[in-house]
C-alpha cells in the first residue's frame, strides 16, 4: 500500500497553536487541548493510509459525461 506524504503549511501550525493555547489558558482545559491535537493527529495518519483527504470523484470540472 502507498503511504502519502503530507506537509503542512505554517498557518496550520500557527492556528493550532493558537488553538490549543486558547483551550489551554482561557478554558483553562490543558487535557481537552491534548485530547484535540490526538483526534487531529490520529485524523491525519489515517487519510494518509486510506487516501481519504481528497476523494477522487472521476470527474474533471467543468467537463462533463
Amino acid at each position: 500500500m502507498r503511504k502519502y506524504k503530507l506537509s503542512f503549511l505554517p498557518l496550520f501550525e500557527a492556528d493550532l497553536i493558537e488553538i490549543t493555547d486558547y483551550i489551554s489558558n482561557r478554558l483553562n482545559n490543558p487535557e481537552a487541548a491534548l485530547r484535540l491535537v490526538d483526534d487531529i493527529e490520529i485524523a491525519i495518519n489515517s487519510s494518509l493510509e486510506t487516501n481519504t483527504i481528497y476523494t477522487n470523484t472521476g470527474e474533471i470540472i467543468g467537463f462533463h459525461n
